[in-house]
């Protein structure tokens, strides 16, 4: 449910570009986004960035961050540029930056429902969809289903833009059809033949 299907510098970047196209920001604001994970991305990942190599990432976080409607920037914590940074910059993240799904989903065999709202902006269904879907093809997997639900955003509620703020304001938990898919998809893998 709204997995990933690649990680890393990608995955930020993917991400940001749709909150910001969701907030309304326009394709030369897009392209500036590219360039400042270009330009943030081996700062980050630095094993020991300088103090200057420091200031100069949080700048261009800060600088991405304004890409981001208020609420989308209070609800992933970029309201705090220093505590996102040093959030990046923990082991955790940057341990789990350098996985793949890729590679653990082509080694899965049993069945997979892999399931996005087309209004998603963390995990935006279009890329991981696919991604998740050629993994599992390139694995060879023999049972698998992929899904993408119309105006849905990522936790499968209906929603206009799809950013984090409509989350709380929604008064749907989940979206019915996403259930009655998951219903029977259950039903229709674990089917006696």
């Amino acid at each position: 449910m709204a997995a990933p299907g690649f990680w890393g510098k990608e995955f930020c970047c993917v991400s940001s570009i749709a909150i910001a196209r969701a907030s309304g920001f326009g394709e030369r604001d897009v392209a500036r986004i590219r360039e400042l994970y270009d330009e943030m991305w081996p700062l980050y990942t630095k094993p020991r960035p300088s103090t200057t190599e420091t200031i100069e990432a949080k700048r261009l976080l800060a600088e991405l961050a304004s890409f981001m409607d208020s609420e989308s920037r209070a609800i992933l914590h970029l309201d705090d540029i220093d505590g996102y940074f040093e959030f990046m910059r923990s082991a955790h993240v940057l341990e789990s930056m350098d996985d793949d799904p890729a590679d653990v989903l082509k080694r899965v065999r049993c069945p997979v429902l892999a399931i996005n709202g087309s209004k998603d902006v963390q995990v935006p269904a279009k890329e991981h969809l696919a991604a998740i879907e050629s993994a599992l093809r390139e694995g060879g997997n023999p049972s698998f289903a992929v899904a993408e639900f119309d105006g849905l955003n990522h936790v499968f509620q209906r929603s206009r833009t799809g950013l984090p703020g409509e989350f709380l304001a929604s008064k749907e938990a989940m979206a019915p059809e996403v259930l009655e898919t998951i219903t029977d998809w259950i039903l229709t893998v674990t089917r006696p033949e």
